[in-house]
C-alpha cells in the first residue's frame, strides 16, 4: 500500500491502527458496490433452443420464473423466517415489546408466509436466478448440464410489471447482515402484527411493502459461490399466469418473465460442450431469432467459449 492509502485506511478504520505500521498486519479486500455490467442465467442447451425459437418474430424472449419453493435450496424462506422469529425473541428479551405482546413464540415459517403474501392476496414470490460469473465450475456443474450448458448474459434492466410487484436483489449469504437490515424498522413490523382470538391480524400495510422480497435474498452460505442476483416477483393471486412443469416427480409452478431482445448481449459457451459445433449452431439458432454476430449492430450478441479446463472422460 502506498502512504496516501494507508493514511485513508487509518482515517476509515481508527481503532484498528494504533500503531504507525499494524495497517501492514491487515489483508483487507474491498468489495465493488458497483452492480455487474451483465447477469448470466445458466441452463441447457435444449433450453437455450426453446427460448429463442420460441422468440423468432417477437421483440423479447423468455426466462422462468419458479415458485420460490420448488428451488433447489430446501431452506429457501425458512431461513430469513427463522431469523426474523430470533429477532422478535430478542426483540422482547430486550423489554421492546412496549405492549407486552409476548408473541414470538408464534411466528413460525408458516406466519410468516402469510404476513409477506398479505394474507394470500399476493402468491409467494417466483424467481429467476442470475450470476455475476459469467465461467463459474461450480455454476456450470450444478445448473449448465455439468458443463455442457450455456449462460445467457443479459443487462439488469426493469421489467414490466403490469401492476406484479418486482424486484431485483442480490443475494447475502451471512445472517447478521439480515438482522441488520432490520435492526431500525423492525420495531414498526412488529407492531403492526397481532394475535385476536388466536388469528393472525396485520396491520400497516406499507410496514410489509418489501418484506418479502428481504426474505428472498437470504440463502445458506454454503451457496456463495453463486454470487446470485434474482428477478422476484410476485403475482395478485388471481391472476391465471401460473403454469406447471414436471420435474422429477414434481409439478413445478412458473411464470413466465419477458426480457426485451435488447437486453441479451452474451451467450457463454460451456467447457464441455463442443465448443466448435456449439459455437456455430448457437450462433445460427441467434440468427433465425433476429440477433446480429457484428459488432456494429445494436442487436449484436457475443458468442463466447468457456476458458475452465474442465472435462468428462
Amino acid at each position: 500500500m502506498t502512504d496516501e492509502q494507508k493514511t485513508k485506511v487509518r482515517e476509515i478504520f481508527p481503532k484498528f491502527f494504533d500503531e504507525e505500521n499494524a495497517v501492514e498486519k491487515f489483508k483487507i479486500s474491498i468489495e465493488s458496490l458497483d452492480e455487474p455490467e451483465f447477469l448470466y442465467h445458466y441452463t441447457s442447451i435444449d433450453t437455450l433452443e426453446k427460448i429463442f425459437t420460441q422468440s423468432i418474430k417477437k421483440e423479447h424472449f423468455i426466462l422462468r420464473g419458479t415458485n420460490i419453493e420448488y428451488l433447489n435450496d430446501y431452506q429457501e424462506l425458512n431461513i430469513a423466517t427463522e431469523e426474523m422469529r430470533e429477532i422478535a425473541q430478542k426483540f422482547e428479551k430486550d423489554g421492546k415489546d412496549k405492549v407486552n405482546k409476548k408473541f414470538s413464540k408464534y411466528l413460525d415459517h408458516n406466519k410468516w408466509k402469510t404476513i409477506i403474501n398479505l394474507g394470500g392476496l399476493l402468491t409467494v414470490p417466483y424467481i429467476t436466478s442470475f450470476s455475476e460469473n459469467s465461467d463459474s465450475l461450480p455454476m456450470w456443474n450444478m445448473y449448465g448440464s455439468n458443463g455442457s450448458g450455456v449462460a445467457i448474459g443479459c443487462k439488469k434492466t426493469d421489467q414490466e410489471t403490469d401492476n406484479e410487484r418486482t424486484r431485483w436483489g442480490k443475494c447475502f449469504y451471512e445472517a447478521e447482515i439480515f438482522r441488520n437490515l432490520f435492526d431500525k424498522s423492525f420495531p414498526v413490523i412488529y407492531d403492526s402484527i397481532d394475535f385476536k382470538s388466536g388469528s393472525l391480524k396485520v396491520g400497516g400495510g406499507m410496514a410489509f411493502n418489501s418484506l418479502s422480497f428481504f426474505f428472498c435474498i437470504l440463502k445458506h452460505k454454503s451457496f456463495e459461490f453463486e454470487k446470485e442476483w434474482r428477478l422476484m416477483k410476485q403475482l395478485n393471486i388471481e391472476r391465471n399466469a401460473i403454469k406447471f412443469h414436471p420435474s422429477n416427480g414434481v409439478l413445478k409452478p412458473f411464470i413466465e418473465n419477458k426480457f426485451p431482445k435488447s437486453d441479451l448481449k452474451k451467450i457463454v459457451l460451456g467447457p464441455c460442450a463442443d465448443q466448435k459445433l456449439s459455437k456455430r449452431s448457437v450462433e445460427m439458432l441467434l440468427q433465425n431469432a433476429g440477433f446480429s454476430l457484428n459488432k456494429k449492430d445494436e442487436n449484436f450478441v457475443e458468442v463466447l467459449i468457456s476458458e475452465a479446463p474442465y472435462r468428462i472422460i
